[in-house]
């Protein structure tokens, strides 16, 4: 499978690309996903989550349950009918430039690098916002899985679940994840291989003065507890502050973090 160019691999890319592609797929795969998870999702919409696929050749829903107007209000038939440029439209702007240019490529990248055998063993995982009918704003919550190109090995189809979390998500920060779900003998195996944080709001991902002070305390050497002493604070709140660098700048360890910071000159 060909290797991507990151730098220019985007999502409305990829679905551009798709448009000219004629490449077919075993639908006897979307008709089983549909079969098992459609009907819960039309028959119990007051509480189910949103099942969906979603065809990136048509850049149309093949379904999507009627739970779908509890989040977006708006009909599933409207869904279906209008299709990804109805997603873009709702879709909030800075959210969306994060997924169609770092979320989507590293998935692609994920793909890419696992044998397509492997591919439905793969969970992708991200929230959103979204503007329903009523012009307020909703986040989401999806994990799908894809059904993938023979040739590429890059996403046909989108098969998933979107669920509303806006009574339990107060703030903008974008979690993405992908994890491989391995069926085993004792159950399902699931192995982490990405999780990134992203800020629709740059402003949240600038590290405060006061994290830059424990950032260079720590590229001294002081550990947690010795950092509490001298700042006359708790280790917990060190150890909190400590969480949220690592988070802001997706990195995983101290060793990481102040290397990041020294090349990036915040220290």
């Amino acid at each position: 499978m060909g290797k991507i160019v990151r730098e220019q691999f985007t999502y409305l890319g990829h679905i551009h690309q798709l448009a000219f592609s004629k490449e077919d797929i075993d639908m006897l795969q979307i008709a089983e996903a549909i079969d098992r998870f459609g009907y819960l999702g039309n028959k119990m919409a007051h509480i189910m989550p949103t099942f969906f696929v979603l065809d990136y050749q048509k850049r149309t829903y093949t379904t999507i349950t009627k739970s779908c107007e509890q989040m977006t209000g708006f009909p599933a038939e409207q869904h279906i009918e209008d299709g990804i440029p109805f997603l873009l439209d709702i879709y909030q702007k800075e959210d969306f430039g994060i997924y169609n240019t770092h979320i989507y490529a590293n998935n692609a990248e994920i793909l890419q690098s696992t044998p397509q055998s492997q591919h439905q063993e793969l969970v992708f995982s991200y929230n959103f916002r979204i503007t329903n009918k009523q012009k307020k704003v909703v986040k989401v919550y999806q994990r799908n899985a894809y059904i993938t190109s023979k040739e590429t090995g890059l996403p046909l189809y989108s098969v998933g679940f979107v669920t509303d979390i806006t009574p339990i998500k107060s703030d903008t920060v974008m979690q993405h994840t992908v994890e491989r779900h391995t069926i085993t003998g004792s159950g399902v195996q699931v192995q982490p291989l990405l999780h990134r944080f992203y800020y629709p709001n740059e402003e949240d991902q600038v590290l405060s003065k006061r994290e830059k002070e424990i950032l260079c305390l720590m590229a001294e050497g002081f550990n947690s507890k010795e950092l509490a002493v001298r700042l006359h604070v708790s280790e917990h709140t060190i150890i909190n502050h400590r969480k949220n660098m690592l988070k802001k700048t997706n990195t995983k360890n101290i060793a990481e973090l102040v290397a990041f910071a020294i090349r990036s000159k915040i220290i």
